[in-house]
């Protein structure tokens, strides 16, 4: 704990001194304005994610399971992945039927998918497939989502898990603070899932094990 939140006040210097850059720079108030509240919608995003990280993993919280339906969650995440990106439906396929069901907790399986697919999306060229699949194995599911971005280097396969770890440091393009697969993780394990990578030659392929209902 309290070396994420000592990750959290080193990660905050850098968008502070953009803060300061584009209050001396900016002459335009309005693009000020704006640049100014992008940052700290970025400042509040970390503090958010940091925090939810930090309890995750101390308080290990015991949350209400249910079915979920992996089919319909995709095809809600992608519709806003569709909104957000103005990427097509067709670019983001879903080979599961409606008896891929697994035990979890909804709000929390759609963060897991959410923070998968974001950085898939961000990582892969703009008229690149990003793919969700799986298959049944014995009392689990086995699922994957699949982009077409560069990969990552084998030896960062477990690090890019690790909180603050950028997927732009171990492979080219886009932009974040290295939280989102580091809670894809957390809630994953809380759930008694498993979550890892792998290169798909091209692309990074991520992998959650989840049980079955």
């Amino acid at each position: 704990q309290r070396q994420l939140l000592r990750a959290l006040s080193h990660e905050l210097r850098t968008p502070l001194s953009r803060l300061r850059v584009a209050g001396e720079r900016e002459t335009d108030v309005d693009a000020m304005r704006q640049r100014l509240d992008r940052e700290v919608k970025i400042m509040e995003r970390l503090i958010s994610d940091t925090l939810e990280l930090v309890w995750l993993d101390t308080e290990r919280p015991h949350l209400p399971t249910e079915s979920v339906e992996m089919l319909e969650l995709w095809e809600v995440l992608r519709d806003d992945a569709c909104f957000e990106t103005n990427w097509s439906p067709a670019q983001l396929p879903c080979e599961l039927t409606t008896a891929c069901r697994v035990h979890g907790i909804l709000n929390g399986l759609a963060q897991v998918l959410e923070n998968i697919l974001r950085n898939a999306i961000r990582h892969s060229p703009t008229d690149g497939v990003v793919r969700f699949a799986g298959r049944r194995d014995g009392s689990h599911w086995h699922l994957w989502i699949e982009d077409q971005g560069p990969g990552v280097k084998p030896e960062k396969l477990d690090e890019i898990f690790q909180p603050f770890t950028r997927l732009n440091a171990a492979r080219p393009g886009g932009e974040g603070f290295g939280l989102g697969l580091s809670i894809a993780r957390s809630i994953v394990q809380l759930q008694g899932g498993e979550i890892w990578a792998e290169n798909a030659g091209p692309g990074l392929r991520v992998h959650l094990r989840l049980r079955s209902v």
